[in-house]
C-alpha cells in the first residue's frame, strides 16, 4: 500500500507543478490580449483591417443540420466582402448538405464555391483541405469546422494578430458551452482544459492546435509540403502541419488570444459519439511522437489512473483489512480534492467568461454535477485508453484506424 500512496504522491506533484505553470502562462496570456481602455477596444474593433485577404476552407461530410446555422453566422462577420472568399469542400456526404448549399450560397455577403471530391480524388479531410487550398484565391488560408459558430469580429480579430509580421500560422481559441448534463461538464472541463494546454505552452512549445480555428500562408503550406507523409492517418490535419512548421522555423507561429476571435463548437450530443471522437483523438496523438506532448499525456492518465486503482484497491481492503482501508481512505481523499482544486484553478485561467463577449451565453456551471464529472472522469478516460485496443469506431459513416480511413 505504501508504494501506491508514494507513487499517487508522485505524480499528483508533477500534476500540481504542471497546472500552476499552465495557469500562469495563461494568466500571462490574458493579460497581454487584454485592451488598455474602451476607447483602444473600440478603435481596434471597428478600425478598417491592415488588408489581409482570407480563404476560408470548410471541409464537411454529412452536416445539413449545421450548415445552415454556420452559413447565418458568416453573414454577420463585420469584414469588407472583398477580403474574403468561402470554399466548402464535400467530402462524399450522404445527406442533403450540398442541396443546402447550393440554394443559400448565392444568399451569402462572400463570394463562395462549392467543392466536391471525387471517388478517385480521395476521401477524408486532408484532401478536402488539400484541394481547398489549391483552389483558393488569398495568400492566407483559414480552416473552420462545418459544425462551429464564428462572432462578428472573428476575422477582425485574426487580422489583428496577422500585424505581427513574423507570424504565417496562427492558432485561435475554440470554446465549447456546458449542456448542464453530466456529458456536458466531462467533455467541456476536457475540451476546455486541452485549449488551456494549447494556449498555455504555445509561446515556448506548441504541442497542440485545433483545425477548428487555424489560420496560416498558402505559400507556407506549400513550403513545408502540406500533409505529405501522413496523408494515410485519418486526423491530424491540424498538429501534424503545426509540428511541420515548427520543424521548419518555429518563429512563425503563433496563437491568438483574443476570445472575440473564438469559434464556438458542438459537443458530443451522447456517450458514444463522445467516445468515438476521443480514440480518434487518441490515435492522432499516439501517431505524433512528440515527446514533451506525450509526457503530459501520460502525466495527465496517471494521475487519473491512480484514482481508479485506489478505488479497486480500497474495496479490496474494505473487505480483507479495514485497519488500512481507513489510512488509504485519508490519502485518497485529499488527493482527489488537491486534483479538484487545481484543475478548476486551470480551467477559470483559461476558459472565457459565462457571457462570451456578449455573443454567445454559455451556462453557468453545475458544481454538483461538475464535482460528479471530475470523479466519473478517471474511470472513464481508463474506458478509452482501455478502448482503444480492440475497438474501431466509426466517424461520419468510416471505420478510424491508425493507418488511414476507410470508406
Amino acid at each position: 500500500m505504501y508504494w501506491l500512496i508514494l507513487l499517487a504522491s508522485i505524480n499528483l506533484a508533477l500534476y500540481v507543478l504542471l497546472l500552476l505553470w499552465s495557469t500562469w502562462q495563461c494568466l500571462s496570456e490574458n493579460k497581454g490580449s487584454e485592451f488598455e481602455t474602451d476607447a483602444e477596444q473600440h478603435e481596434l474593433l471597428y478600425e478598417c483591417p491592415s488588408g489581409h485577404k482570407f480563404s476560408i476552407l470548410i471541409p464537411f461530410r454529412n452536416e445539413e443540420k449545421n450548415l445552415g446555422p454556420l452559413l447565418e453566422a458568416i453573414n454577420q462577420i463585420d469584414y469588407p466582402e472583398t477580403h474574403a472568399e468561402i470554399i466548402f469542400i464535400d467530402d462524399h456526404s450522404q445527406d442533403q448538405g450540398v442541396e443546402l448549399l447550393n440554394s443559400c450560397r448565392s444568399k451569402g455577403k462572400f463570394k463562395s464555391i462549392l467543392l466536391r471530391l471525387s471517388q478517385t480524388g480521395g476521401f477524408g479531410k486532408k484532401q478536402a483541405i488539400d484541394q481547398g487550398v489549391a483552389s483558393a484565391q488569398n495568400p492566407w488560408i483559414i480552416t473552420l469546422d462545418a459544425d462551429t459558430l464564428v462572432a462578428p469580429q472573428w476575422l477582425k480579430s485574426i487580422d489583428r494578430a496577422l500585424r505581427n509580421k513574423n507570424i504565417k500560422f496562427l492558432a485561435g481559441p475554440v470554446v465549447t458551452p456546458f449542456s448542464g448534463t453530466l456529458l456536458g461538464h466531462v467533455q467541456s472541463a476536457e475540451f476546455n482544459a486541452l485549449q488551456g494546454l494549447t494556449k498555455a505552452f504555445f509561446k515556448k512549445n506548441p504541442i497542440l492546435c485545433n483545425g477548428a480555428n487555424l489560420v496560416y500562408e498558402k505559400e507556407l503550406f506549400y513550403t513545408v509540403s502540406g500533409f505529405e507523409g501522413n496523408q494515410h492517418l485519418s486526423s491530424g490535419d491540424d498538429v501534424f502541419l503545426m509540428e511541420k512548421i515548427k520543424a521548419y522555423n518555429p518563429n512563425l507561429l503563433g496563437y491568438n488570444s483574443d476570445f472575440s476571435g473564438a469559434v464556438l463548437t458542438r459537443t458530443a450530443g451522447d456517450w458514444k459519439s463522445y467516445k468515438d471522437q476521443q480514440i480518434r483523438w487518441f490515435s492522432k496523438t499516439t501517431a505524433l511522437n512528440n515527446p514533451l506532448l506525450t509526457a503530459i499525456s501520460a502525466l495527465v492518465f496517471t494521475v487519473n489512473f491512480f484514482i481508479v486503482l485506489g478505488f479497486f484497491t480500497m474495496v479490496y481492503l474494505g473487505a480483507t483489512r479495514p485497519s488500512q482501508w481507513f489510512e488509504l481512505w485519508d490519502f485518497f481523499a485529499v488527493y482527489i480534492l488537491v486534483k479538484f482544486v487545481i484543475d478548476h484553478l486551470f480551467l477559470m485561467a483559461s476558459s472565457p467568461k459565462d457571457v462570451f463577449e456578449g455573443l454567445w451565453t454559455l451556462k453557468r456551471v453545475s458544481w454538483p454535477r461538475q464535482v460528479m464529472a471530475s470523479l466519473f472522469y478517471p474511470f472513464w478516460i481508463f474506458y478509452i485508453v482501455l478502448s482503444t485496443q480492440f475497438y474501431s469506431p466509426l466517424w461520419k459513416g468510416r471505420e478510424i484506424i491508425n493507418d488511414g480511413e476507410k470508406l
